[in-house]
């Protein structure tokens, strides 16, 4: 009963010294919340019976980020899921966030056509260059419009193959800061030779995003300055506990 006593007494003063602020005119400061959550609505009705397409949002998000992602792969090379999504809130804002994999195109033609002829070099496109894949993040809003989206950037120094996105979290949330695990492997790797090898060679690495609302807009910044990048990083919780080590050491 003290404890709650006291947590009221807490939070009646916090009110009225921010009320005291707002009287004399002094700014108060007011931060967005960022929080995720994979609940989807159900895909069924009241009646039991299975919601029509443009119902659930599963599959609305998924067909979205598959449409987006036309306009940043190299033709011909389609994307590919690696998880559901979340819904996440800036403050009272719903956005959604779809993590997709696919080859980015580095001109505004390029074409990649998958070249599985017997004798070709591996990972490589029939119109000639090297096929590689990259993790990228698309955002969107209540209505599912693209509003957002973003590139992992991994400075490797070899071509590599982008094919798991493992996990997704939070960083500082008064800050809007997310955290995001990526899985790859150099295309140049020996391929397994038995199912146990399978996976030797992958590495892991957890970026740090921040993010911006502007205009109904997400601008999404990466900042590797304390993760580092490459890194081996391989968990969300690893990533906030060096964030937290960076943050006490520059004070």
């Amino acid at each position: 009963m003290k404890s709650i006593v006291s947590n009221r007494l807490g939070l009646l003063r916090a009110l009225c010294l921010l009320t005291a602020l707002s009287l004399a005119g002094v700014p108060i400061p007011v931060f967005a919340d960022l929080k995720l959550s994979s609940d989807w609505k159900s895909p069924f009705g009241p009646n039991g019976r299975l919601l029509p397409d443009e119902k659930i949002e599963t599959r609305r998000i998924k067909r979205s980020a598959l449409l987006a992602s036309s306009k940043y792969s190299a033709r011909s090379v389609e994307a590919t899921e690696t998880m559901a999504g979340f819904k996440m809130r800036l403050g009272s804002t719903l956005f959604y966030l779809k993590p997709v994999l696919f080859m980015s195109k580095r001109t505004p033609d390029e074409v990649c056509t998958p070249d599985r002829s017997p004798g070709a070099p591996r990972y490589s496109c029939k119109e000639g260059q090297r096929r590689t894949n990259d993790c990228h993040v698309f955002f969107f809003d209540r209505h599912f419009a693209e509003v957002g989206h973003h590139r992992v950037r991994i400075d490797e120094g070899y071509p590599f193959f982008c094919n798991a996105v493992p996990a997704i979290g939070t960083a500082d949330k008064a800050r809007n800061q997310l955290l995001i695990t990526v899985q790859y492997f150099p295309i140049d790797r020996e391929l397994a030779r038995a199912a146990g090898e399978i996976g030797d060679g992958w590495m892991r690495m957890t970026v740090l995003l921040q993010l911006r609302e502007e205009n109904g807009k997400l601008l999404v910044e990466q900042d590797d300055a304390c993760l580092g990048n490459p890194n081996r990083i391989e968990t969300i919780a690893e990533a906030r506990n060096l964030l937290l080590r960076c943050a006490d050491a520059s004070h």
